[in-house]
């Protein structure tokens, strides 16, 4: 049972025991000392001790089934938590009630004295009076705390779980995630109105930043206009020869015609489009057109 290997657990369930079989010991001593109750006879704190620790022993081993009962339980809906909270309170109950029947019958027998049910039914009603109590407030305490251990270690280990199956795929993920990217940009979702015009890559001629928008040119002409940044679809579009000419333009670099480098210097486009250059950007311009030579463009 593995609440029963949890340290934390055993720390709190023995060290709980121990204080109330001390602290019982010297209620128990102080009562018979300060009311006469010894009869003449002596009493001892270690014998009051024994006494106390035979009884909390016997509801050790019978907290045992209730303990094995909380670990192999799942707590998955709330009708789930009414069933189980009755069945606990019918469980402490019943085990409270068997505690004082056993201490009953094992008092009478280290006393010595002839068994009858008289006697054993006085034993009874003065356990139940000394020791239901705090049996049952020890036996809730204890069916809390387990119930906390309990999913605390299934939450460890549904982590331990996640983590591993994280690392196992993250290839996989990678995979996915960059094809996932690769399909998406080869077209752009353009909201037009109540709906979305898809155009494909290659229909776009270049795109302008406009304000907290931009702008997508097309073939035909037209100019839609996009909730996004250029900074976003330059990073998106690199891959499928798009490059950002001027901070206010991305072009397809598939589109363009000539190459002008006079004042200022400009991309022409297929449909004559005229589309200004920053001159931090010719370098990178030219690199582009040196390892795309297939490209037939007029400098």
């Amino acid at each position: 049972m593995e609440i029963l290997k949890n340290r934390y657990f055993l720390s709190i369930l023995f060290g709980t025991v121990a204080f109330l079989i001390i602290f019982e010991a010297f209620q128990q001593d102080f009562y018979i000392a300060y009311f006469d109750l010894s009869d003449g006879e002596e009493v001892s704190f270690w014998l009051l001790l024994r006494g106390q620790l035979y009884r909390w022993i016997i509801w050790l081993l019978l907290s045992i089934p209730l303990l094995s009962h909380i670990a192999k339980t799942s707590l998955r809906s709330e009708d789930l938590k009414i069933r189980l909270f009755l069945f606990y309170s019918a469980c402490i109950f019943g085990l409270v009630i068997l505690n004082i029947l056993i201490i009953s019958l094992v008092q009478i027998l280290l006393s010595g004295q002839a068994f009858s049910w008289e006697l054993f039914g006085e034993h009874i009603v003065f356990y139940i009076f000394q020791k239901a109590p705090v049996f049952t407030l020890a036996y809730v305490a204890i069916t809390i705390c387990a119930h906390l251990v309990v999913i605390k270690q299934r939450l460890e280990t549904k982590v331990l779980k996640l983590s591993s199956f994280k690392k196992e795929h993250q290839n996989l993920y990678n995979e996915l995630k960059h094809r996932a990217f690769s399909d998406n940009t080869s077209v752009l979702k353009v909201k037009v109105g109540n709906k979305f015009k898809i155009i494909p890559l290659e229909d776009i001629h270049w795109i302008e930043a406009d304000d907290y928008c931009v702008k997508v040119h097309t073939a035909e002409k037209h100019a839609y206009s996009m909730r996004s940044s250029l900074k976003l679809l330059e990073k998106q579009l690199s891959s499928d020869g798009f490059l950002r000419v001027h901070r206010k333009a991305v072009v397809n670099m598939h589109k363009v015609t000539e190459l002008k480098l006079s004042e200022p210097p400009r991309l022409i486009l297929n449909y004559k489009d005229e589309i200004d250059i920053a001159k931090s950007r010719i370098k990178e311009i030219k690199n582009y057109f040196s390892s795309n030579k297939d490209q037939a463009v007029r400098a």
